[in-house]
């Protein structure tokens, strides 16, 4: 796969072309400065000091008239540098009183290498050459030979090729549109327009937005990393009694008070007030909190810190939380307690950090929230709006210039047993959030968890999810990377009866595990129709490394939606009962947190919950 093409490239590419074109056409005179500090004669004084330092000792005339004019004996050598008339520069020699051309041309071999290297530049990057019929004189395609647009014989530029949505190049999307402004933009996954093609087949170029095209910025492993949990009661670890300790981690630290830092009711469903009650950093240590549950950033610290330690690294982990019970988005948004709380942590944390002489940043916020919008219906897009607009406002308000904060989000499932709605709709808008905006990320799935009355899990569930969180933010910053994805779909295509869809596997290959999550039936898969009825499926099974084959008892009549883990309502969440899948892929990270029994936790990627209709395609 071609790397992105980054606004950085487009700058070196632009200021790298200018110096070519500077070489090609300037004056016998000049030099060229490039971008990477190199300085370089012109074509034309390279070519003049060769001749005045070679052994041809021909003279230089701009034109043919001129050397024809001109005194010089038989036997005298000449170049003609810029006549008018191209075919007339070349190299000459004077024979019988007359003028005799050589054959060759200077420029027009220059052309025939500049023409070379850009073509050769063009393989490089994300695009390919190829000559094709009299009447589409150049084809341009991606990396996997989508034709992307082709030139005929009238040198017009033709668009109508393209492949939608295809252009192969990581982050970028390429569509057609016949607006007078934009024949032909090529844009980032987050729908920013980077340039376009206009109707008078001008490429524009715009900067603005593009920041997007690569992503979030890469995290830094700072004296101190702020990583805060933000949602209603799963992301508290309500139900379950702590069982992480402090001496599973003594080089992490919380706030003196406790992870809950903020003013907290009686019936202890998270902080209900400012101001905030720490007054210092201490040791970490999950006695501090006054609600004694486990929180699943307990999980998230213990497995990063051990990692980091593990690396040398002398980052500390501190861990925060400021959300509530039973709360819907619009309870936890901008303007409301919880929401301030969260901007204080961070701010406050920064604080205490600078007053020990360490550099502090708030770089994660795990989200773990979606129930009550389940049972209130909202909808997926009003809740995509909703996310999308919490964290961007959160990366503002916590005034923090240097590095934004990313979202790293669980997967809600425990759908089937919410009411009065019960659709997977949070669960979709979730997933989709997190490819679409570079800065919101998800994390896992949370069906293979324990879940003690079909909504809250039990404790060392809590701590399991945590470590999820923990592996994924370690991934980050040893990789120096922030394009994470989950074990998720990346195209369904159908030929005849059978249904495939091809997965982005994080680690590894596709593994159908019976074990540790019961079967509920075609390893959770359905098919529908048009019309929302089920097909029947004959079999499911793993091609290669990242296909799973969905074969129908039928041809369908209709193209057809694939749907994974959807459960049946009224279902406890869970991996014996509740919307469940099979379908993992084989890392083999093991947490460096440990469960009741001492042992550490599997940290496979379960395959997320989706719903993708035949065509779809995800651009990886």
């Amino acid at each position: 796969m071609a790397e992105p093409i980054t606004l950085q490239r487009l700058i070196d590419a632009s200021m790298d072309s200018e110096s070519l074109e500077v070489v090609v056409n300037g004056d016998d005179s000049t030099d060229v400065e490039t971008r990477l500090g190199g300085t370089y004669p012109t074509l034309a004084k390279a070519i003049k000091t060769i001749l005045e330092q070679g052994t041809l000792n021909a003279t230089l005339f701009k034109t043919k008239a001129l050397m024809e004019s001109s005194a010089l004996v038989d036997d005298s050598y000449a170049l003609v540098t810029d006549d008018a008339v191209a075919d007339n520069n070349g190299y000459y020699q004077k024979q019988s009183s007359e003028w005799v051309f050589s054959g060759y041309n200077p420029s027009a071999q220059a052309k025939t290498y500049t023409d070379s290297a850009i073509t050769t530049a063009l393989d490089a990057t994300s695009f390919e050459t190829q000559t094709v019929d009299l009447e589409q004189l150049l084809t341009v395609t991606d990396d996997d030979y989508n034709i992307l647009m082709t030139i005929d014989e009238n040198l017009d530029a033709n668009f109508d090729g393209i492949a939608s949505n295809r252009i192969a190049t990581k982050g970028m999307m390429i569509f057609e549109d016949d607006s007078a402004t934009g024949a032909f933009p090529i844009t980032d996954d987050f729908g920013n327009i980077l340039s376009y093609y206009d109707d008078n087949g001008v490429f524009q170029y715009i900067g603005k937005g593009a920041d997007n095209l690569i992503g979030a910025d890469d995290r830094i492993e700072t004296d101190i990393i702020h990583v805060s949990i933000y949602g209603q009661s799963l992301s508290l670890g309500l139900g379950a009694t702590t069982v992480s300790t402090a001496s599973e981690s003594p080089n992490a630290l919380v706030p003196n008070q406790g992870i809950e830092d903020g003013q907290q009711s009686s019936v202890k469903q998270g902080i209900n007030a400012l101001p905030l009650t720490s007054t210092s950093l201490v040791a970490f240590n999950p006695a501090l909190n006054p609600n004694l549950k486990e929180n699943p950033i307990y999980g998230a610290t213990i497995h990063l810190q051990k990692a980091l330690d593990a690396r040398g690294s002398t980052s500390k982990i501190l861990p925060s939380a400021h959300g509530y019970g039973a709360t819907a988005i619009a309870g936890l948004s901008k303007g409301t307690i919880n929401y301030n709380v969260g901007v204080a942590q961070s701010k406050r944390y920064r604080e205490y950090a600078s007053a020990r002489g360490d550099s502090c940043l708030t770089q994660f916020m795990l989200w773990v929230q979606g129930e009550a919008d389940i049972s209130t219906g909202l909808s997926k897009d009003a809740y995509k709006t909703a996310l999308n607009k919490l964290l961007d406002d959160y990366q503002t308000d916590i005034n923090q210039s240097a590095l934004k904060p990313i979202m790293l989000t669980y997967q809600v499932s425990s759908h089937t047993k919410r009411t009065p709605n019960s659709t997977p709709d949070i669960a979709y808008a979730q997933l989709e959030c997190a490819n679409e905006n570079p800065y919101i990320k998800m994390v896992c799935a949370t069906y293979p968890m324990t879940y003690y009355d079909g909504v809250h899990m039990v404790a060392n569930s809590y701590k399991w999810m945590g470590a999820y969180f923990g592996k994924v933010i370690d991934w980050m910053l040893e990789n120096k990377r922030t394009d994470w994805k989950p074990l998720q779909p990346e195209k369904v295509m159908r030929t005849g009866k059978v249904v495939t869809v091809i997965f982005h596997v994080p680690e590894g290959q596709l593994v159908l595990d019976t074990t540790m999550v019961t079967n509920p039936g075609n390893y959770g898969f359905t098919v529908k129709d048009a019309l929302g009825n089920n097909l029947t499926i004959s079999s499911v099974s793993l091609k290669g490394d990242n296909r799973v084959n969905i074969v129908l008892s039928a041809i369908p009549t209709s193209d057809v939606t694939v749907t994974y883990a959807l459960g049946t309502t009224g279902a406890d969440a869970g991996y014996n009962t509740g919307a469940r899948g099979n379908l993992r892929d084989s890392d083999d990270t093991i947490s460096n947190t440990l469960d009741e029994n001492g042992n550490p936790y599997s940290l496979y990627n379960w395959c997320v919950l989706f719903s993708k209709k035949e065509g779809f395609s995800w651009v990886q």
